[in-house]
């Protein structure tokens, strides 16, 4: 038996295990945010962290798209649906500016400029973090409220 719609999607997707993976990836985030805090410079280590989270983000993304493409349809016309738009905008910002952040830094590009990466990293790692948080509350939110998924 086939699955497909929000029935679906509600059955494989939960509130529980979205936050599960919001709190993974802000644990990468503080991860990485403490390499490039600290006094020594560990590039390697730094490109492990930032891997783990770009896969991390990559898996999230590709989940929560499901989500917020049915939290969206199931917010038309109603009074949240401004809300479902603003959250979703930010979330596409979020990925745009994730992208740029990729391309800058690749493995080699780290070690070079470890100090570029450091700043870059601190600008924008927190901030990210933040927005995310945000929209991934308002969204989810709303796909609880309106049945796209379950609690857990």
């Amino acid at each position: 038996m086939a699955c497909s719609g929000t029935g679906c999607l509600r059955m494989l997707m939960n509130y529980a295990s979205l936050v599960a993976a919001q709190l993974a990836i802000d644990r990468f985030v503080q991860q990485l945010l403490d390499l490039v805090r600290a006094r020594d410079a560990r590039p390697a280590a730094a490109a492990f962290t930032l891997e783990m989270l770009a896969a991390a983000l990559r898996d999230h993304f590709a989940v929560e798209d499901a989500v917020v493409l049915e939290t969206i349809a199931a917010t038309k016309d109603a009074r949240h649906a401004l809300a479902a738009q603003a959250a979703q905008a930010e979330r596409e910002a979020l990925k745009t500016d994730w992208a740029r952040y990729q391309d800058r830094w690749a493995d080699a590009q780290i070690a070079v400029d470890w100090s570029g990466f450091s700043a870059d990293s601190i600008a924008l790692l927190g901030p990210f973090r933040e927005r995310m948080n945000r929209a991934a509350a308002i969204l989810y939110s709303l796909a609880l409220h309106y049945d796209v998924i379950g609690i857990d």
